[in-house]
């Protein structure tokens, strides 16, 4: 998709209106002073990647039952790809795609090979960037 299309595959001679991908509960739980969700992409193959901080704890980085430190993915109707990680998994939130993240402020995927690369907030002293290999199964 080109960068000149919208959500809707339209061209940008339409306003372009962003909607979050996730039901009223799951909004209000990814919100809050130290959650940043600043960035979407929309993938060749229709679905958005969407990141989400740990809302300033850290636990929520690591819980499938939370949303907040991760980078979600959803159709671009509202609807969870079949393929996300953790799809049918126990009592994990399908929309999760990557987990362990702090405060996802970037990512991009490399157009060549579709690595994910991340960068996230460190603590205090640094900053990282993480790397999810495509081949290794992307986001996890």
């Amino acid at each position: 998709m080109s960068p000149e299309a919208d959500l809707r595959g339209n061209d940008r001679k339409s306003t372009i209106k962003w909607k979050r991908f996730v039901s009223p509960e799951a909004e209000a739980e990814t919100m809050n002073a130290n959650t940043i969700s600043i960035q979407i992409v929309v993938k060749d193959d229709g679905s958005v990647p969407d990141a989400n901080g740990d809302a300033g704890v850290g636990s929520n980085a690591q819980s499938l039952a939370s949303l907040n430190g991760k980078i979600l993915r959803m159709n671009r109707d509202g609807t969870v790809p079949a393929d996300n990680p953790f799809v049918g998994v126990g009592d994990s939130r399908p929309e999760i795609w990557s987990v362990g993240l702090r405060n996802p402020w970037r990512f991009s995927f490399d157009l060549a090979t579709n690595d994910l690369w991340i960068a996230d907030v460190g603590q205090d002293r640094w900053e990282e960037i993480d790397a999810a290999w495509a081949d290794e199964g992307g986001g996890r």
